[in-house]
């Protein structure tokens, strides 16, 4: 858990899109502008920072508006990036993000993020056959199917050096994919998969059923039928884990539906 506590006027979620093709990164803020009783800070403008290592490679500054009556506001940022590094599993290059919201010459809030310039994509080969592609090349993807199980914890790893021992050994072993089996890990999992180079598939959790079989999608082969509560439940679980993970370099896949 992390508490920290901010102005009224404060950063809340960054999302960050790598445009490979394009050499640009865009990065969507959104701020809380004004309090519960609509008494605004006046926060008026976002600096966005790229680094590479303690390098400064990109800036920009965009306006902060409060729009409408809505405390939430959104800013987006076009940076763009001189021959970038591209990240891969054999080489995972991360830049720095600085997102500093400002009243004039005042600071009013600051955060730190990081991103990886990556592109997913499919393409067919000489011979026709669908391929996924990282950075625009064919990539074979190989590795196990991670169910985040833990000898002295079950779920819950003991350390952060443990997670990131299980990634380097899964590295070790001659994988570069993990599918991360119908769990959610923290977010320190994931950044050290972005941080030393591993692939994610990313299991959606079961739901309903999942404690008995019924073979795929249900039973007999017939797609299963949710109630209406159950799938609003899943809807917004499924939305609520691929925003929370989306800035994620290593996260490649989502997999909605397991064995579906």
């Amino acid at each position: 858990v992390w508490l920290e506590p901010v102005s009224t006027a404060h950063i809340e979620r960054l999302k960050i899109i790598p445009d490979v093709d394009g050499n640009t990164v865009a990065i969507e803020i959104d701020t809380v502008a004004a309090d519960l009783y609509g008494n605004s800070e006046a926060a008026t403008e976002v600096e966005v920072q790229v680094f590479d290592g303690k390098r400064e490679v990109a800036k920009a500054n965009v306006a902060a508006t409060l729009v409408g009556k809505q405390m939430a506001v959104r800013s987006r940022a076009k940076l763009a990036l001189t021959k970038p590094k591209l990240w891969t599993p054999d080489s995972p290059d991360l830049y720095g993000l600085k997102i500093s919201l400002r009243n004039g010459r005042k600071e009013v809030d600051q955060v730190e993020s990081y991103f990886g310039m990556r592109k997913i994509s499919l393409a067919r080969d000489e011979q026709g056959r669908l391929r996924m592609c990282l950075n625009n090349q064919p990539y074979f993807q190989l590795g196990p199917l991670d169910q985040g199980f833990w000898p002295d914890g079950l779920y819950t790893a003991p350390t952060d050096e443990a997670l990131r021992y299980d990634i380097e050994m899964t590295k070790k072993l001659g994988f570069n994919l993990a599918r991360k089996h119908v769990k959610v890990e923290p977010d320190r999992w994931y950044y050290w998969c972005d941080k030393l180079g591993l692939l994610v598939w990313q299991d959606m959790p079961s739901g309903d059923r999942s404690a008995e079989w019924h073979g795929p999608s249900g039973g007999e082969g017939k797609e299963m039928q949710r109630s209406p509560e159950s799938d609003e439940i899943y809807e917004g679980e499924l939305k609520g884990m691929i925003e929370g993970r989306y800035n994620h370099p290593c996260i490649v896949t989502w997999v909605p539906f397991n064995e579906g």
